[in-house]
């Protein structure tokens, strides 16, 4: 995903959740073979940043299973 380009070609706004899980999982195979290295995830937050300053995305949210974060 070139991250659309960086820009999203819509008048509705984005309602955006972020599962951090998905950059722990490490079953690749569900995932398509994405790879998650560095570059990957500073230009998918990068695309973040960009579209929450210039009002698409609307309202952001972030979770992350216990399991991922140390707890169980």
């Amino acid at each position: 995903m070139p991250f659309l380009k960086n820009k999203l070609k819509t008048k509705n706004k984005w309602i955006l959740d972020i599962d951090l899980d998905y950059f722990f999982d490490d079953n690749l195979e569900s995932r398509g073979n994405q790879e998650k290295n560095d570059e990957y995830i500073k230009n998918f937050f990068d695309f973040i940043k960009k579209n929450l300053s210039n009002g698409f995305i609307e309202v952001l949210t972030i979770s992350i299973s216990p399991e991922c974060s140390g707890g169980g």
